[in-house]
């Protein structure tokens, strides 16, 4: 098994078609995979297609979990965390940015917690040394944080959490922005 919990961003992949390196990069990580997306996909949903093609096509196994837009995502992230480990997932693959980056980058941090309450998640947050892998797959051009090490969430409340852990762990191993897909 390879170590790669301590890695920072391996390849920023930038142009056209070069999301069919998406098995070549999977592949360091394991053989199943949690797709975190927006719940609205139609705007992607040719980019969604194709990234579930070549994970079928590379003998990956995946679940998916889609972001609604009228949920805190703090909710969603403990749903997506809960999904993840139900499934014991080895890498997580975002497909957006902004929100999707915070609840995969979520997921990967809270894989390994012990607490997935409600009550318990993120309330003592300290340096992890462990997260699950994040491999994203941008749909936008506008990129912001997204391959940063800090995450915000949303309580019921609307109010913003801001999870800053300075740890590569949580970035991004690889980045795709396949311009066939995204102008």
């Amino acid at each position: 098994m390879i170590n790669y919990e301590n890695t920072i961003i391996t390849k920023n992949l930038t142009g056209e078609n070069v999301l069919d390196q998406l098995c070549q990069e999977c592949s360091i990580y394991g053989k199943k995979a949690i797709v975190i997306t927006q719940n609205d996909i139609n705007p992607y949903l040719s980019l969604y297609a194709r990234v579930l093609s070549l994970l079928n096509i590379c003998g990956l196994e995946h679940i998916t979990y889609q972001l609604d837009d009228n949920s805190n995502n703090f909710d969603s992230a403990i749903e997506a965390i809960c999904l993840a480990k139900e499934n014991q997932v080895n890498m997580v693959i975002a497909i957006g940015v902004n929100e999707i980056m915070n609840i995969s980058k979520a997921v990967a941090y809270g894989f390994y917690l012990d607490s997935t309450s409600k009550n318990g998640m993120f309330i003592n947050l300290k340096q992890i040394e462990q997260a699950l892998p994040i491999l994203n797959i941008f749909t936008s051009k506008n990129i912001k944080g997204e391959n940063g090490s800090q995450f915000t969430l949303k309580n019921d409340t609307n109010e913003l959490l801001n999870i800053k852990i300075n740890s590569s762990s949580i970035q991004p191993k690889a980045s795709f922005l396949d311009t066939y897909y995204v102008n």
